[in-house]
């Protein structure tokens, strides 16, 4: 496939290019955030083009993009929007102005190529094939894969499947859904991330609160805890009869259990405390214990 010019926002040329790029350098990568959301069905709006590396292979990663002459930020840490504290995004390792935007102000943000360290996000997923999935993969598949359905006309929806057309590895649906609560509960203390995770674990269900609609997620394929999540935010009438509508206790409790098994990284990010009131407070509120907040 042609090299993809800049400045271009996040689209699905400029996905298979990074991929392209990656894997002929032998460096494992997927996508992951909006970019999957709206692939699966959501019409949301795709903020940057965002890729998980081992973390071994991040900075072979970062060189082949800047030897691809992605454009590189220029305004440094402390004064680029994508570090702005108030922002609910995670912070990238390594990223690139490929929309040749360089805001210095709110609300205008880059839609730039990020790269993660696998283990901050994805810390239970092996390591991602270099080209194609095998068949039946749990935790990879293509965003072509024919068993994405396009539910929403103005959401991207499956991409090409055309031979000429480089694949592009993604989670599989139940496995972006565990990853997403699973950060939701690493964070739950109030991390600057923490709604970003809520939001998309939430989108997974559905969009726009239809969570009788179709979608893309199969719940039973969630392993536990986190289908009795699901089972509570799809049943309202159990949700009500466990005292628990819209899965607070559960992510509550589910965080104080799996603390105390260690199955938790420490959070990550600064604390947003004009959203989030103090994890003890919440965690009294449940009737929890609250010497792992």
């Amino acid at each position: 496939m042609a090299e993809v010019k800049f400045p271009t926002d996040d689209c699905p040329e400029l996905e298979s290019y990074v991929a392209r790029l990656l894997d002929e350098a032998g460096v494992p990568n997927f996508i992951w955030g909006e970019a999957i959301i709206s692939i699966l069905g959501v019409p949301t709006q795709i903020t940057s083009s965002s890729w998980a590396i081992p973390d071994s292979l991040i900075d072979t990663a970062a060189k082949v993009l800047d030897d691809a002459k992605f454009p590189p930020c220029t305004q440094g840490r402390e004064h680029c929007r994508v570090f702005n504290s108030m922002s609910t995004h995670p912070y990238p390792d390594y990223h690139w102005h490929t929309d040749h935007r360089y805001p210095t102000e709110p609300p205008t943000f880059t839609t730039g190529v990020f790269l993660y360290r696998k283990s901050r996000l994805f810390w239970t997923f092996p390591e991602p094939p270099i080209g194609r999935p095998p068949p039946g993969d749990r935790f990879y598949m293509l965003t072509s894969d024919p068993r994405i359905r396009r539910l929403n006309p103005i959401s991207r929806g499956p991409q090409s499947a055309d031979p000429a057309v480089y694949p592009v590895k993604m989670p599989t649906p139940a496995r972006y859904t565990e990853a997403m609560l699973l950060l939701t509960l690493r964070d739950l203390v109030g991390t600057h991330a923490l709604m970003h995770w809520e939001i998309e674990s939430g989108y997974m269900l559905g969009w726009d609160d239809q969570k009788d609609g179709d979608r893309n997620l199969d719940v039973d394929e969630l392993d536990e805890p986190f289908r009795e999540w699901a089972k509570i935010m799809l049943d309202a009438q159990y949700g009500e009869r466990i005292g628990d509508v819209v899965a607070y206790r559960w992510r509550h409790r589910t965080y104080v259990e799996m603390k105390r098994k260690n199955l938790l990284p420490p959070p990550e990010g600064p604390l947003n405390t004009f959203i989030w009131r103090p994890l003890e407070d919440r965690l009294r509120e449940c009737d929890l214990p609250v010497d792992l907040a």
